[in-house]
C-alpha cells in the first residue's frame, strides 16, 4: 500500500512571520550599527609573512629586568611619595573644613 500523501504545513501569523525573517537571525538594529568599512579590518587574518616577521623581532634580555630592580636603591620611594600625597591633601581638607566652620 501507497503512503499516503504528506499534508502541506499548516502556517498562521507567527510562523509566516518567523519564516520571513529566517535569512537574518542577529539582534534587531545590528545592520544598522556597521561600518562597511570596519568589516575587513575586523575579519583581518594575517599572512604567512607577516607572522614570520612578527617573530623575528629579538626578544628582551632577561637581565635587562634584573638590572631595573638592583638599580632602585631606594625601594620605598614610591610609598614616601603617595605618604606625601596623602598628608598634602589632610592639610588641605582640614583647611577648607577650617573655612566652613567659620564661613
Amino acid at each position: 500500500m501507497a503512503d499516503p500523501p504528506p499534508l502541506p504545513p499548516q502556517t498562521d501569523d507567527r510562523t509566516a512571520a518567523a519564516l520571513a525573517e529566517a535569512a537574518d537571525r542577529r539582534r534587531p538594529g545590528r545592520p544598522g550599527e556597521v561600518a562597511p568599512h570596519l568589516v575587513p579590518l575586523l575579519r583581518f587574518t594575517p599572512s604567512a609573512a607577516q607572522i614570520d616577521a612578527a617573530q623575528a623581532f629579538p626578544s628582551p634580555p632577561e637581565t635587562a629586568a634584573a638590572d631595573a630592580i638592583t638599580d632602585d636603591a631606594d625601594g620605598l620611594a614610591a610609598a614616601r611619595g603617595i605618604a606625601l600625597a596623602v598628608l598634602i591633601s589632610a592639610v588641605f581638607w582640614a583647611m577648607l573644613g577650617a573655612l566652613a566652620v567659620w564661613a
